[in-house]
């Protein structure tokens, strides 16, 4: 049995309360001295495992689709509230369009540079990886 002491604002010890544990605490936040308001005392069996939510690959891609899905009816609600045509100006060429599609294609080509510049980061990150690894192979022969 233990007792688990949390403060006002969420720090937490944990102290074994058997004889034969001793007398251990660890302190998760060291500012628990600090805090303004009076610490409650919360008692667990240490013999029961926590409760904790098992995070699958299915569970992922479930909340993946709800929020694509959910960024999806965003977009389709924005398009059709924004269907009124504007006159867009470009160097000398001239076109009408409505307003969500000139933002969505900005949209777009913004997560395009963003992609772009993703991309090259992780090909600079995977070649000097490729080279520490070679360094270390060759120190290793």
């Amino acid at each position: 049995m233990t007792n688990v002491v949390v403060s006002p604002r969420g720090d937490a010890a944990v102290t074994p309360v058997s004889e034969d544990e001793g007398i251990l605490r660890t302190h998760i936040d060291a500012a628990v001295a600090n805090t303004a308001g009076p610490s409650r005392v919360v008692s667990s069996n240490s013999d029961e495992e926590e409760a904790t939510p098992k995070h699958t690959r299915a569970a992922t891609a479930w909340a993946s689709i709800t929020l694509a899905l959910t960024a999806m009816v965003v977009v389709l609600v924005f398009a059709v509230q924004n269907l009124e045509r504007v006159q867009v100006t470009f160097v000398s060429m001239h076109w009408h369009a409505p307003v969500a599609v000139l933002l969505l294609l900005a949209l777009a080509l913004g997560a395009l540079v963003v992609f772009a510049f993703g991309a090259a980061r992780i090909g600079q990150l995977r070649i000097q990886v490729r080279r520490t690894r070679r360094a270390a192979d060759a120190r290793d022969v």
